[in-house]
């Protein structure tokens, strides 16, 4: 009887043991792949593809137009399988994410594409994303990121500061993604009006001069 007990009790040991270990490995598993820095943000996308994988492609840019992460590309994906990835972005970072279907029905499985900020769902898209879909990632005040733009292209135009190639770049695709910023109101129809004249006084007619390049 001693001797069953005492095998039955190393043998519980043991199995304490191995789950204390996993316990640990997991919780140390997701503190290594969850943890961003005091000023940033995890954004997250899962994919769930169908049985045409191959066709799902997706990519997250910043205002720049580079790319912070993206996937599918080439048709690389399998299909029926989950792909998950996440980046960890500056907390005022405005990203543009896309998703492309090459035949055109979306992704025809469920979940299908989930994007997360700091784990709370902020898109989600199946078969309704058809060929193409895309969406807005972390800009709250994207009406802000219009104004800032056109004062400093104000001032640029005027001399007094100078904007790189880079710095055009995000103020173009700034106004391309918040077109409605431009017309939000009448301080900021007035200050659009400013620049398009104080850039046709300095430089020329804004759609006939070359230097309009």
């Amino acid at each position: 009887m001693n001797a069953r007990f005492k095998c039955f009790h190393e043998i519980l040991n043991k199995m304490k043991k191995n789950l204390l270990l996993n316990v640990l490995l997991l919780l140390l598993t997701g503190y290594a792949s969850a943890q961003c820095g005091a000023n940033e943000v995890k954004v997250s996308i899962n994919i769930q593809t169908d049985t045409w994988g191959e066709e799902t492609s997706w990519t997250l840019t910043d205002l720049k137009g580079n790319v912070v992460l993206n996937g599918g590309q080439g048709g690389v994906y399998d299909d029926n399988t989950n792909y998950k990835d996440s980046v960890c972005v500056l907390s005022n970072e405005c990203l543009f994410f896309e998703i492309y279907d090459v035949y055109g029905d979306g992704i025809n499985a469920p979940n299908g594409c989930k994007l997360y900020l700091d784990n709370v769902l902020v898109y989600s898209g199946a078969d309704n994303i058809g060929s193409y879909a895309k969406t807005i990632v972390n800009c709250s005040d994207s009406c802000s990121l219009v104004i800032n733009g056109l004062n400093d292209l104000q001032s640029h135009i005027n001399g007094n500061i100078t904007l790189s190639g880079d710095d055009l770049t995000v103020i173009k695709n700034v106004m391309t993604l918040f077109p409605a910023c431009l017309a939000a109101n009448e301080s900021s129809i007035l200050l659009s009006n400013s620049v398009v004249e104080n850039y046709e006084f300095k430089v020329g007619a804004l759609f006939t001069t070359p230097k309009t390049i």
